[in-house]
């Protein structure tokens, strides 16, 4: 009877172990680069809301990301609490270089998230 115990104590805490690896959730504070070129030139560190944050935030966790990353530029670097992320505005794609994971964003997302961040869509 203590077999089957440890047993089943066992298999839920390896469970509980993998799932949380799987379901990893971004957090604030989030600071924003917008970067220029090819040569990776730094223009500015973007000063954001709260609610900027939350909304970029939120975009990232809810979204389905892909194993690997894209083959595209980008013009935006968020540093989150644990991960860099790359944002390329005209492709609407987000790089997590840390997980080395990508998510290409629905066109409503990406005309969001580039409101957010000032680009226009003539850009």
């Amino acid at each position: 009877m203590k077999r089957i115990l440890l047993t089943i104590l066992a298999i839920t805490l390896c469970l509980s172990v993998f799932s949380g690896c799987a379901n990893n959730q971004y957090k604030g504070p989030l600071s924003c680069v917008s970067r220029f070129g090819n040569d990776g030139a730094v223009i500015a560190l973007m000063d954001m809301t709260e609610d900027t944050h939350k909304k970029i935030l939120s975009v990232l966790n809810k979204g389905e990301w892909q194993d690997g990353v894209t083959n595209c530029g980008y013009d935006y670097e968020f540093t989150t609490e644990n991960e860099t992320i790359r944002y390329h505005s005209e492709c609407g794609a987000f790089v997590d270089i840390t997980n080395n994971r990508s998510m290409v964003l629905s066109t409503e997302d990406k005309s969001s998230i580039n409101a957010l961040l000032g680009v226009s869509e003539a850009d």
